[in-house]
């Protein structure tokens, strides 16, 4: 096994010192080091594999594979969202239903970026949309499917109520906790 190791130094070519102008030469540094990825990854062979790494590398594919996946989720809300208007028969309920998925995302994220102060998300946070996604569109379907059942019941304001009382105590307190890990 071979093993090279290239370390780069500051300050870059053309700048006088580290210290003014530090975070101008980090971004070159790292536009310097992304532009090695596609060159990198041609030159694994079956014999000679080629392994490269750094913070700012990591950093850059960490938020590339976060995008990745945050498309991924765009298209699996998509496709719940029309697979959930054909089962309810209502492209509002269907909207709605996806909204509060939504919406419990973007609560999560202000309670996690602002009143917690963590300032960076990870991979798997990016992860978590789709296990988010699935309980969501899980509770929608229950309660649905519930409210559908209750269709002995006339009148809408007691057939939603009863529905709750079936459905909103066991399922909220299950899926709350889930959401909230």
């Amino acid at each position: 096994h071979l093993r090279s190791q290239f370390l780069f130094g500051f300050p870059i070519k053309g700048f006088r010192d580290w210290s003014q102008t530090r975070e101008e030469q980090r971004e070159l540094y790292k536009e310097f080091i992304k532009s090695y990825i596609p060159i990198l990854d041609l030159k694994s062979t079956d014999s000679v594999k080629v392994y490269y790494g750094s913070t700012d590398l990591y950093d850059y594919q960490a938020y590339w594979l976060f995008c990745e996946d945050l498309k991924l989720a765009i298209f699996a809300l998509v496709i719940v969202y029309v697979y959930m208007s054909i089962h309810t028969f209502s492209l509002i309920l269907a909207f709605f239903a996806g909204g509060c998925i939504l919406g419990s995302i973007g609560v999560s994220y202000f309670i996690v970026r602002v009143l917690l102060g963590h300032i960076k998300m990870n991979v798997l946070n990016g992860i978590s949309l789709f296990v988010i996604l699935g309980i969501g569109v899980d509770d929608a379907f229950v309660f649905i499917d519930t409210y559908k059942q209750m269709g002995f019941i006339l009148d809408p304001a007691v057939r939603l109520k009863k529905t709750f009382q079936i459905d909103g105590k066991d399922n909220e307190k299950f899926t709350g906790y889930i959401k909230s890990c």
